[in-house]
C-alpha cells in the first residue's frame, strides 16, 4: 500500500543534500515522475506502479527487504563485487598499473583501462556513488510504499551521506561515480571483446557526457546549486529500526 502524502513542508537544504544522492536516478526518471525535492521520490500524480519497482527490479517486498538490502549494500555492493578497485589506482605507480593490466584477459583489460580513464574524475571513491545513490533511491521508494517512515528515511540517509563525504570532495566527483558505475554495471553482460571496447569507449563517453550535463545543469537538482562539503547534523536513532544495520 503506498504510503499516505506527507506534509507539504518544503525540506531544509540538509535533507535536499542528502536527496541529491539518488539524484542521478532522479534525472533517469523525471518523465516518470521522479522530483529531486521530494522525500519520497515520485510526484503525487506519478503512479503507484513506480514504487512497485522495488519489487519488480530488486525483488524486495516488504521492510525487511528493504533494510537488509540497503545495510549489506552501502558497504558492499557492486563497488566491491564488480572488482573495479579505483582506491589502489591511487595508490600504484602508472608503469605498475600498464604491467599488470598487460597481463590480464582482454574482457578484465578493457574494464581496467576504463578504470584507468575515470579515477582521477571520481577519486579513490570510484563507483561507491554507484551504491550509494541506489541506496538512496530504495529508500525513497520504501517511503513511497510506507515500508519505512520519514524520520527513519532521514537517517539512513544521514548514513549514506557521512559515506558520501568520506570517499567523494565535490558533487562532479560523486556523480562521475555513480555513471561510471553504471556503466561498468551494465558492460558485466558484455562477453565479447569488440562490443565490450565499442561499448565503454565508443557508446559510453557521448552518453556520460550528455547526462552528466544534463544533471549539473538542471536548476531543480540541489547538486547544482548546495556545496558538496555539507557540515552534516546528526539525527537520533529511531527506536524502531533497533541496533543492527546501517
Amino acid at each position: 500500500m503506498k504510503a499516505s502524502r506527507m506534509k507539504d513542508m518544503p525540506p531544509g537544504e540538509q535533507q535536499l543534500w542528502l536527496l541529491a544522492l539518488s539524484g542521478p536516478l532522479v534525472a533517469l526518471n523525471r518523465k516518470a515522475g521522479a522530483r529531486y525535492d521530494v522525500p519520497s521520490f515520485w510526484a503525487a500524480d506519478a503512479g503507484t506502479e513506480q514504487g512497485d519497482l522495488l519489487s519488480s527490479a530488486w525483488g524486495i517486498e516488504d521492510r525487511e527487504g528493504l533494510l537488509e538490502t540497503v545495510s549489506r549494500m552501502a558497504d558492499r555492493g557492486h563497488a566491491v563485487s564488480i572488482g573495479a578497485n579505483y582506491w589502489a589506482w591511487h595508490q600504484v605507480l602508472p608503469s605498475d598499473r600498464k604491467s599488470a593490466r598487460s597481463e590480464m584477459p582482454e574482457l578484465n583489460r578493457l574494464r581496467d583501462l576504463f578504470l584507468d580513464r575515470t579515477a582521477l574524475l571520481t577519486g579513490p571513491g570510484g563507483i561507491r556513488a554507484w551504491d550509494l545513490g541506489r541506496m538512496s533511491y530504495l529508500l525513497r521508494n520504501g517511503l513511497y510504499l510506507g515500508y519505512i517512515s520519514e524520520q527513519e528515511c532521514q537517517y539512513l540517509h544521514l548514513q549514506l551521506g557521512y559515506r558520501a563525504l568520506y570517499w567523494y570532495r565535490s558533487w562532479d566527483q560523486y556523480l562521475c561515480g555513480y555513471f561510471s558505475g553504471r556503466m561498468l554495471w551494465m558492460a558485466l553482460e558484455i562477453e565479447s571483446p569488440d562490443q565490450l571496447k565499442a561499448f565503454l569507449f565508443d557508446e559510453a563517453p557521448p552518453w556520460l557526457s550528455r547526462i552528466f550535463n544534463e544533471v549539473l545543469t538542471d536548476p531543480d537538482n540541489p547538486a547544482t546549486y548546495l556545496p558538496w562539503a555539507m557540515a552534516l547534523d546528526q539525527i537520533e536513532r529511531p527506536n524502531s529500526l533497533g541496533e543492527e544495520g546501517l
